[in-house]
């Protein structure tokens, strides 16, 4: 299997309505790998109700960016 390079990084900010009628209004953030034939999403919510934690995986990625010279786009104007 041939290895799959990143080749960009993206965090934004979405915006969802939930609940039986659509009432509930829930923000989270999405981070967006892009590689070769796709893109790769991560939602803030998934990671941290997983046990992980969203502040580590960003300084991770931007880190590794920096580093590879691969693309980073951060939309979010709060660290959460």
């Amino acid at each position: 299997m041939a290895k799959q390079q990143i080749t960009g990084f993206e965090i934004r900010p979405i915006r969802e309505k939930s609940g039986v009628f659509g009432r509930k209004k829930v923000e989270d953030q999405i981070l967006r790998m892009d590689i070769p034939g796709g893109s790769v999403f991560i939602r803030r919510s998934t990671l941290v109700e997983a046990g992980g934690n969203w502040v580590k995986l960003k300084r991770k990625i931007t880190r590794l960016s920096e580093e590879k010279d691969i693309p980073f786009t951060d939309y979010t104007l709060d660290e959460w």
